[in-house]
């Protein structure tokens, strides 16, 4: 059996959660430092959190990475950061083959029937 695992990526705490064997909730969430604000530190960040979901998640898993919100309206800094980091962990977890899907964020569309957890954009993790 393969075990799924979700992740909600986020520059300030990114939180990922699956079933161990025993069928028990695991939940981690990697808070990083606010400080600074230049491309070298969101480097950093970046690499940190990317970091520890490899050392966190099985190697033989499905992951199911929370794609960006877009929000309709200004934040466009903001939207570029949360890309880079959605990018950096897609393209880290390519290089390890393993596999995931992407879905559509629930940020701001819990109103809506979008914020379902059907897989929206397949990718090769």
């Amino acid at each position: 059996m393969m075990t799924a695992v979700g992740i909600d990526p986020s520059l300030t705490c990114t939180g990922l959660g699956f079933l161990n064997a025993d069928g028990e909730p695991i939940v981690r969430t990697f808070p990083t430092s606010t400080e600074g604000g230049d491309l070298t530190d969101y480097d950093r960040r970046v690499s940190y959190i990317t970091g520890q979901l490899l050392k966190v998640t099985p190697a033989r898993c499905l992951t199911v990475i929370e794609a960006p919100f877009v929000p309709h309206h200004g934040g466009a800094g903001q939207v570029i950061e949360r890309a880079w980091l959605f990018g950096f962990i897609v393209s880290q977890f390519l290089r390890r083959r393993r596999r995931g899907r992407s879905t559509r964020p629930a940020t701001g569309t819990l109103r809506s029937r979008r914020c379902s957890p059907r897989c929206v954009r397949p990718s090769r993790i």
